[in-house]
């Protein structure tokens, strides 16, 4: 139940022993045990980079690293009411590992990338498809112990989950990729509009560690007797925040992702000199399974739109036993200059099937009226401020008919 006392030891587990013994690099790494280190990211344009024998390793140990929650206002006093079966004061602990420290801005924009691929892998960014409600919270990093401290302030306007119009709304705490430990908050009864109030300590997380977690918020309406619903989620990648300013979020939350389909990686490329428009299905991965055998036979199809009628259709081959395919197919049209803005292209990831209709596994469209979401409309975008110039985006695959 959702705001118990919960402690959990990242040294209990196997994987926890081997990251506080430090075995977990010589698995994971034996060469860079033996022969060294790989070398670092390289250097942005103009960056300064200190010498080798001047960065920070692994050299004292792996301290180990824990995650605390304390409701606020802190009691005075020891509560002794847990060993008669009543309820304490919410304190959580996670036990990590602490990794190498920062070796200088290129490590930073290093983890960087890494944490906005992570956000990409669990959601699209701008306006949610339906109001869930707003969450409150802030941010603050002590620089001097290492620790990352949120509080979960308050919820408005939760969507109702319960048959009486009202919710019993609680929010789960995770930093991705890790999704085994989490923590939560208390459960509030009857109400669209909680006040929680309730502080969690992230302790020996340093600032490189953040940067590429992701800080993952999902409120729930707790069922006593049925599985709890979802009311919405909250992605925030740690490496987005600036920690000397002590920011205060109200963010909205967005319907819950209950299918993942898959990803496409595309490239859309304009040359106004010859009205040619360029789109290369260049690769896909982790798409759903659409078969008996656990694989799926993808191919894409490419349509092309002006406002709603489509006018020219192309497609890719299609590629046996395969949820990671690499297309490498570029398609033309020809689009004059002055319909760039109105056209847009519909890509759906099909699964063909030797008897019966083919399946479709996910879609997207392109387009800077009517795009499928933020980021397929920002590719759009580009494409058309920087012509000649190849937009190459990461999308998610999102449902739709044939």
């Amino acid at each position: 139940m959702p705001g118990g006392t919960n402690t959990i030891s990242n040294a209990s587990t196997f994987t926890g022993w081997l990251e506080s013994t430090g075995l977990d690099d010589l698995l994971m790494n034996p060469c860079a045990c033996i022969w060294g280190e790989d070398p670092p990211p390289p250097p942005l344009p103009g960056e300064r980079r200190r010498p080798q024998n001047q960065m920070n390793g692994r050299q004292n140990g792996h301290a180990g690293s824990r995650a605390v929650v304390v409701e606020e206002p802190e009691p005075s006093f020891f509560s002794l009411a847990s060993l008669f079966g009543g309820k304490t004061r919410t304190t959580q602990s996670i036990q990590l590992a602490q990794p190498a420290k920062s070796d200088g801005p290129s490590s930073l924009a290093f983890w960087q990338q890494r944490s906005m691929t992570l956000l990409e892998l669990y959601t699209d960014q701008g306006e949610p498809s339906e109001r869930c409600g707003d969450l409150n919270f802030n941010l603050d990093y002590d620089f001097n112990t290492q620790t990352l401290r949120l509080k979960i302030i308050q919820g408005k306007d939760l969507a109702a989950r319960d048959a009486n119009g009202l919710s019993d709304p609680y929010v789960r705490i995770t930093l991705l990729p890790d999704k085994k430990h989490r923590l939560e908050t208390k459960i509030k009864r009857r109400t669209l509009n909680p006040k929680w109030n309730e502080t969690f300590y992230f302790e020996g997380f340093p600032v490189n560690k953040l940067q590429n977690r992701v800080l993952h918020l999902h409120v729930y309406d707790y069922d006593r007797f049925s599985r709890d619903d979802s009311i919405g989620e909250i992605h925030l990648p740690l490496c987005q925040v600036d920690f000397t300013s002590k920011p205060n979020y109200w963010r909205a939350l967005h319907p819950q992702i209950k299918e993942k389909l898959g990803e496409l990686l595309v490239s859309l490329t304009y040359l106004p000199s010859t009205n040619t428009l360029s789109i290369a299905l260049l690769k896909a991965r982790n798409l759903k399974a659409k078969d008996i055998n656990g694989k799926s036979d993808p191919y894409v199809k490419v349509w092309l739109l002006f406002g709603e009628k489509r006018v020219e259709k192309k497609k890719t081959p299609i590629y046996k036993c395969n949820l990671n395919p690499t297309f490498n197919q570029t398609f033309e049209f020809e689009v004059p200059w002055e319909q760039i803005r109105d056209c847009s292209l519909e890509v759906s990831v099909m699964d063909f099937d030797t008897i019966g209709r083919n399946e479709l596994i996910g879609r997207i469209m392109l387009g800077g009226r009517n795009g499928s979401g933020p980021r397929e409309t920002a590719q759009w975008g580009d494409m058309i401020a920087k012509p000649r110039q190849a937009a190459i985006v990461w999308h998610r695959l999102k449902p739709g008919e044939t």
